[in-house]
């Protein structure tokens, strides 16, 4: 009981400089649940359904009754300083059993977003540590797996809202996924997924009319499928070590394919990437991409979206 207690000192201290405005959930679901004789009872909720671009990704977990959360909500009703710090309070408590689940935009493509978030469930269940006896899932529909030979589920519409553990797996949910798209903001800049996390917004649809589509965006998803009918997955060539080296160039690189310049000398002063290539490096590089104009190599750095418009 006093490792519960310091416990819930340490969280209202770090939790003291963030004002939660949203009433935290209480836990009418689960107290029902333990009614009925359950005791490890998990939420279950994903992030992600409706961007064009990057993975769903599901959590699940199982927070123990006399563990307690300041500010737990639905995920999209706290600013993303409420969810980092819950996100943090959460995922650090040797007490809760938290497991998540992705599938990637390949993957959803190819079975269509329902089945991909009911297998991303799936999945963050299957990552627990500890199975649960109970589960309440965000939605009107349970992935198939979680009924299958007795265990009990049960959906919860708007759960996120509703229910606490739930509740809770949407804040791990929403926060994994969020930074998963900071990390492609770093390799696809022009998209500005940092901002919208790949969601349809008129400057992300913009971008994608203006450079096409990259190699994380949903094919299948509107309007990707209307502007680009043709596009094929494989035809998006993925990032690689040497594109992601090619993207410190990008300025340069555009500069000189536009005005199919092949002395690069001078553009390339001061210029060097974080593995210390030397100029000379840079100049040959760059040189083998300006001087080489085959179709292919010209369609490949455009569907690898390493090039960005240089912004006067």
């Amino acid at each position: 009981q006093s490792q519960s207690q310091s416990q819930s000192q340490s969280q209202s201290q770090s939790q003291s400089t963030t004002k939660f405005k949203k009433q935290t959930l209480d836990r009418t679901y689960e107290k029902k649940a333990n009614e009925k004789g359950y005791s490890k009872i998990a939420g279950v909720d994903e992030a992600g359904r409706g961007p064009l671009a990057g993975p769903v990704v599901a959590a699940a977990c199982i927070i123990p009754n006399h563990i307690h959360f300041i500010g737990v909500n639905d995920s999209k009703k706290l600013t993303e300083e409420q969810r980092e710090v819950l996100y943090s309070e959460i995922t650090s408590n040797p007490e809760v059993i938290y497991g998540v689940g992705i599938i990637d935009h390949k993957e959803i493509d190819e079975i269509n977003i329902l089945q991909a978030t009911m297998r991303a469930m799936e999945q963050a269940v299957d990552n627990l540590s500890e199975k649960p006896d109970f589960v309440f899932v965000d939605g009107n529909r349970c992935p198939p797996k979680l009924r299958e030979n007795g265990k009990m589920a049960e959906t919860v519409i708007q759960g996120d809202a509703k229910c606490y553990s739930i509740a809770a797996a949407s804040i791990i949910a929403k926060v994994t996924r969020d930074r998963l798209m900071q990390d492609y903001d770093q390799q696809f800049p022009e998209y500005g997924f940092g901002r919208h996390k790949g969601y349809g917004t008129v400057s992300h649809v913009s971008a994608i009319k203006q450079h096409g589509p990259c190699s994380i965006h949903r094919l299948t998803f509107s309007p990707i499928k209307q502007l680009f009918p043709n596009k094929k997955s494989e035809e998006v060539i993925p990032t690689t070590p040497e594109n992601n080296k090619t993207k410190k160039y990008k300025r340069i690189l555009k500069k000189n394919i536009n005005n199919k310049n092949n002395n690069v000398v001078d553009d390339v002063d001061g210029v060097d990437d974080e593995n210390k290539q030397s100029k000379e490096e840079c100049i040959d590089y760059i040189e083998s991409f300006v001087s080489n104009k085959s179709t292919t190599l010209l369609r490949s750095i455009d569907n690898d979206q390493i090039i960005k418009r240089r912004r006067l």
